[in-house]
């Protein structure tokens, strides 16, 4: 199992969402990404905020149909490897888990 510091994915969210801002996603469509840093910050689950963010985003890019910079996929790509981490009891878990639409 993958484990990551709070502090180092607070900051790979800030600069996902500074990244897709760059792409030309509106900082509003981008408010779950805000959303999760708090719920991060507040002792939520980590590796479950990122799969929500990871999650939204996929649904986001789908609406908005926009291209990513080489920076964006490679971020994405850490989001990745971070949300599909855990066990098959989080993966159980997460199956159960149906309510993250916007990281709600």
């Amino acid at each position: 199992m993958l484990t990551v510091k709070k502090d180092d994915v607070l900051l790979l969210l800030k600069s996902f969402k500074y990244s897709l801002e760059a792409d030309g996603f509106s900082n509003s469509d981008l408010n779950f990404i805000d959303i999760a840093s708090e719920k991060i910050k507040n002792n939520y689950t980590i590796r479950t905020e990122v799969n929500v963010v990871y999650q939204n985003f996929f649904t986001l890019n789908l609406i908005e149909k926009k291209s990513l910079s080489k920076e964006t996929k490679e971020l994405l790509y850490q989001l990745k490897k971070i949300s599909n981490s855990g066990s098959i009891w989080t993966k159980i878990n997460d199956l159960m888990t149906t309510n993250t639409w916007l990281g709600r």
